[in-house]
C-alpha cells in the first residue's frame, strides 16, 4: 500500500470514529480534529485546526488534564471524566483519554485525546466504543510504524 493510499484511509477512519479526537502537535496546536469532535464540541475544523489547544478548550477551574498534560509528562489519561469548555461557549462533560504520539525514535512528536459526551447517566455503550477506538488506533498505528 503506498503512503498516498495509508494517508487517505487513515483520514477516511479518523472521520468514521463516533468519538471526537483531537491531536496536538509538539507545540500544542490542533493538527487533528475529527468530524465527531466537531459535532460533539459545536465547532468547525477549520475554526480550530492550528489554533492553541490551551486557546480555544479554556478550562473553567483549570485543573482538568487534558491531551497538553500529556503533552508535557507524556502520561496518558484513561477513562478520565471532565468538562470541556470552548471558546465558542460549548461546555460538554465528557468521558475521555489521552496518548501521546511518539516517533520511530521515540520522541514525543504530539498528543492525542478521544473524548466522548457523558449523558446524564453513566453511558456503558460509550465506554465500550471509546475501548474500541483505542483498540483500532492501536493497530492502524502499529501499520503505519512498519
Amino acid at each position: 500500500m503506498t503512503t498516498k493510499i495509508q494517508n487517505s484511509f487513515l483520514s477516511d477512519v479518523l472521520e468514521s470514529i463516533s468519538s471526537g479526537l483531537i491531536a496536538v502537535d509538539a507545540t500544542g496546536h490542533i493538527s487533528i480534529f475529527n468530524r465527531a469532535a466537531a459535532e460533539l464540541l459545536g465547532c468547525e475544523a477549520r475554526q480550530v485546526l492550528g489554533n492553541s489547544y490551551a486557546e480555544i478548550f479554556a478550562h473553567e477551574t483549570g485543573v482538568r488534564k487534558d491531551c497538553l498534560y500529556t503533552l508535557h509528562t507524556a502520561r496518558p489519561l484513561e477513562q478520565q471524566e471532565g468538562t470541556i469548555h470552548t471558546r465558542y461557549g460549548r461546555v460538554l462533560p465528557v468521558r475521555f483519554s489521552t496518548m501521546a504520539v511518539k516517533s520511530v525514535d521515540g520522541k514525543i512528536i504530539g498528543a492525542v485525546e478521544i473524548f466522548d459526551a457523558l449523558s446524564g447517566s453513566k453511558n456503558l455503550e460509550a465506554q465500550l466504543e471509546l475501548n474500541r477506538t483505542h483498540a483500532a488506533l492501536g493497530e492502524m498505528a502499529a501499520n503505519v510504524a512498519h
